[in-house]
């Protein structure tokens, strides 16, 4: 029993070492008329590029439809005007230092 104990903390503590940073928070509402509200809140003091992505099948095809001149804004939005009829799928791409 022993044994087993140091085993399963042999494999679960790592991951809480090299696990993920918490995404930020991200939203994305219709304002009607074609335009889609994007929002989010940057968590990353890090951060040296962000750019919003757009696609229509949420799998692939993601296209750069915003790159946002000072990422270091804590909370900041954009309203996308040229958003296609039917379901749009958006994703916040970050880099960080």
């Amino acid at each position: 029993m022993f044994r087993f104990r140091i085993l399963i903390l042999w494999f679960v503590l790592p991951i809480g070492v090299f696990a993920q940073d918490t995404l930020p928070e991200f939203s994305a509402s219709t304002r009607g008329g074609g335009r889609n509200l994007i929002s989010w809140v940057n968590t990353y003091p890090e951060i040296t590029q962000l750019n919003v992505q757009r696609s229509t099948d949420s799998l692939k095809a993601f296209k750069t439809i915003l790159m946002v001149p000072d990422p270091k804004i804590p909370q900041n939005g954009f309203v996308d005007t040229k958003a296609p009829v039917g379901n749009v799928f958006y994703r916040l791409f970050i880099v960080l230092d």
